[in-house]
């Protein structure tokens, strides 16, 4: 009893331990725990633990479970801005269509044969185009088409065979438009000149208000040409985008566009930008191609 009234006792849960108590373990186990927590290294932990299945589950928990960021206003955008030819920024739509009325307008006094507007808020911007390398290439595939081509005539065969090589041409020419970034097609009205004025401004409202495609254009007024139909040009950023290019022509109606001013059906074109006019260029001896889609009300 002498000895153990000289330990000191500690009062644990209403009973009473010593320092010689096994409560902290004895002597091996606490020189192992005291060894590994010297060895322990951190780091090696962190690295693994981003990609442990447990913090993948709650790290997709937590995204989940914020709301989404507001999307930031689209800025406003002009690739025309500052050309004499096309609607600015800070211009509003009805000075636009007083300062140049299509009708009156000569290509002198903009020197700009064509007359220019945007969809300023579209969220689609133009593609990083490469006309330049875009044309190299397509003159390349319609070079050697017509060499393939006036081979197949000079030799008697069956004109059949241009066929398979006006297929050849078309795919390699859309894949250059794909590959340089050059998809911008465009929705082609021809318009009596008595109606210009009226028809061009439903259509640069449309453009301007996001009704229609990302940007349009009309020819400019020609000496002597008065009795001409004229131009005009719905742009989409992407011909392979059905869905927006259908999107667009379904604004053209829905404004009155697709009859003319006797009421009458107006047949209108929907043309694959640079792309059709190489292939109209290399269709002569193969059936000519006016333009990729033609639309007519039934």
């Amino acid at each position: 009893m002498g000895d153990q009234e000289d330990q000191e006792m500690v009062d644990c849960c209403g009973g009473y331990i010593s320092d010689d108590s096994s409560f902290y373990g004895d002597d091996h186990l606490r020189a192992t725990l005291t060894q590994r927590a010297h060895d322990y290294d951190p780091s090696t932990y962190w690295q693994t633990h981003p990609h442990q299945p447990s913090t993948i589950a709650a790290t997709a928990r937590a995204k989940a479970s914020k709301p989404p960021r507001p999307s930031e206003p689209t800025k406003p955008f002009n690739p025309y801005e500052g050309q004499p030819s096309s609607r600015q920024l800070a211009e509003p739509v009805p000075d636009f269509l007083s300062r140049l009325p299509p009708s009156t307008t000569l290509p002198r006094n903009t020197n700009d044969p064509w007359i220019r507007i945007t969809n300023p808020h579209s969220p689609q911007r133009p593609l990083s185009e490469d006309w330049a390398q875009f044309t190299t290439a397509a003159n390349r595939s319609l070079a050697a088409f017509r060499a393939a081509r006036a081979g197949i005539e000079a030799s008697g065969k069956n004109k059949g065979a241009i066929a398979p090589l006006r297929k050849q041409l078309e795919a390699e020419i859309l894949s250059a438009a794909q590959r340089t970034g050059c998809t911008t097609g465009k929705w082609m009205l021809f318009v009596a000149v008595g109606e210009v004025d009226s028809v061009w401004g439903k259509v640069a409202t449309g453009t301007a208000e996001g009704e229609l495609g990302v940007a349009a254009k009309v020819a400019a007024a020609a000496a002597g040409g008065e009795g001409r139909e004229r131009l005009i040009c719905v742009y989409t950023r992407d011909f392979e985008e059905r869905g927006d290019v259908g999107r667009v022509v379904r604004g053209l109606k829905g404004l009155g566009l697709l009859w003319d001013g006797d009421g009458k059906e107006r047949v209108i074109y929907y043309k694959c930008g640079e792309c059709g006019f190489f292939l109209l260029r290399g269709s002569s001896c193969c059936g000519g191609v006016g333009a990729d889609f033609e639309v007519q009300m039934p």
